[in-house]
Parts: structure tokens; C-alpha cells; sequence
């Protein structure tokens, strides 16, 4: 059995490309007039593989390549220390937000945006999320968006943000599917380490 758990993964694998998203100083910035109304900031954490977004703060990390997200899966860990309005991640093409961008929200006090992965947030938890960005429209958009917002005064919040992978399913071309002689190989062999474990 181990040998056809091996055998799917290693063909999973072969049908998927996956990359980390790294993040750098010279491609963030602050998001429009969130960034400079708003208060806090960002820093990048873990050697690039994370972010944080602090205060009253949206950032941008631009360019990007919509073609191939659009049909990719986006999966990363998420936490905040302290619950604010809206804690998410969005796409948008400029440094407008009331212009039509798309922002996820994973359950901050105020419901804005898509609610696909609202929850009722714990401080201190670091929790998985999974997007298929097939199921969305990106067309449009040149920039991702990390957003921790909390426009009452004198309060503030937080979001955290590592280990961004983007996997694109590649060509199903590319891998012969098995014909009839190794699956038929495959079953044999099965059945050889069958008798052997009742021995």
C-alpha cells in the first residue's frame, strides 16, 4: 500500500509547479490613502517568507503575474495578536480601494469584502488558508494587497502573514497516463507484497 501512496504523490507532483512568494523591500509599498492616512507599517519576516502589517496599514506588492495566478492555488498561514476591523489579503490594480478591488476577509469586527474565509478569529493562532484563485476573477489586477485595518482611534491590529506557495497545475500532457501493461504491473506487484505480509 505504501508503494501506491508513493506512486500518487510522485505523480501529483509531477503534474503541479510550486513556488513561494518572497517578499522584498523594493516591491512593497503602502496601498493608497490607507497608507497615508493610516498609521503603522510593515516589516518583512523569516528571510522574505513573511510579512507584517501593523496599525491602521495596507500593503502592496507589485508587479505580479495575474495570468499565472488565475489559475493557481494560493496557500499560506495567517495570524493576528489583535483583532481589527478588517484582517485579510486582496488584489486591486491601483491605490484606490473603494475602486473595485478584490479583498478576502478572514474575520475581522467589520465584514468587507469577500467573506469566503471569514471565521471568528483567535488571537495568537496561526491558522491555513487555501484560495483557489481559479474560482475568482483577477482580471485586472497588478498587485497584491496585506491589509490589517483599524480606523478607530488609539486602537490598533495586526496581521501576519508566512509561507506563501503559489502551485499551478501544469499540462495533464506531460505525464503518460498508464497503460493497461503497468497497471496490470502495478496490481501483480501489489499482490506479490500481499502474500508476503500473510506469510
Amino acid at each position: 500500500m505504501k508503494f501506491f501512496t508513493g506512486l500518487a504523490f510522485l505523480l501529483l507532483s509531477l503534474n503541479a509547479n510550486a513556488a513561494f512568494i518572497t517578499f522584498d523591500e523594493s516591491s512593497l509599498e503602502g496601498h493608497g490613502l490607507q497608507a497615508s492616512r493610516g498609521w503603522g507599517g510593515y516589516n518583512v519576516t523569516n528571510v522574505g517568507l513573511g510579512l507584517e502589517v501593523f496599525g491602521n496599514y495596507w500593503v502592496s506588492l507589485a508587479p505580479i503575474d495575474v495570468a499565472t495566478l488565475s489559475n493557481s492555488v494560493l496557500s499560506f498561514e495567517f495570524m493576528t495578536n489583535n483583532v481589527g476591523e478588517i484582517n485579510g489579503i486582496g488584489f486591486d490594480n491601483d491605490g484606490e480601494i473603494r475602486t473595485g478591488g478584490l479583498v478576502f476577509d478572514f474575520g475581522g469586527t467589520q465584514k468587507y469584502g469577500n467573506q469566503d474565509f471569514a471565521r471568528s478569529l483567535s488571537a495568537g493562532v496561526w491558522y491555513n488558508i487555501t484560495i483557489d484563485l481559479a474560482n475568482y476573477d483577477l482580471t485586472g489586477f497588478n498587485r497584491m494587497l496585506f491589509i490589517a485595518d483599524q480606523d478607530q482611534e488609539n486602537t490598533n491590529t495586526d496581521s501576519n502573514f508566512r509561507n506563501l506557495i503559489v502551485t499551478t497545475p501544469t499540462s495533464l500532457v506531460d505525464v503518460p497516463a498508464p497503460g493497461t501493461a503497468m497497471i496490470f504491473g502495478l496490481a501483480l506487484a501489489a499482490l506479490s507484497l500481499t502474500g508476503r505480509r500473510k506469510v
